[in-house]
């Protein structure tokens, strides 16, 4: 469900940031092992970040009474793919 595709990137986050962590605790200043653990921390937060923006999106749907007008689909269906990817 919804925690768990929030649970899993932030899980991945926190694996990698405290393995940067103890590498620059340990002195061991690899600059490609650090800068991988960097990237892969950032796309996991974009990942949450992403996650709850589109869920934001979706929950507003309807809260504005007598709101009518054109939306579109496609970005529609592409949030709600997101959330049950």
């Amino acid at each position: 469900g919804l925690a768990h595709e929030i649970n899993n990137p932030l899980t991945a986050v926190l694996a990698w940031l405290g393995q940067a962590r103890d590498a620059l605790q340990e002195e061991q200043f690899d600059v490609p092992f650090l800068s991988r653990s960097i990237e892969a921390a950032l796309a996991g937060a974009e990942r949450v970040a992403l996650l709850s923006h589109d869920l934001h999106r979706l929950t507003r749907v309807g809260q504005e009474p007598d709101r009518t007008g054109q939306c579109d689909l496609l970005e529609v269906m592409r949030a709600m793919g997101r959330l049950v990817e």
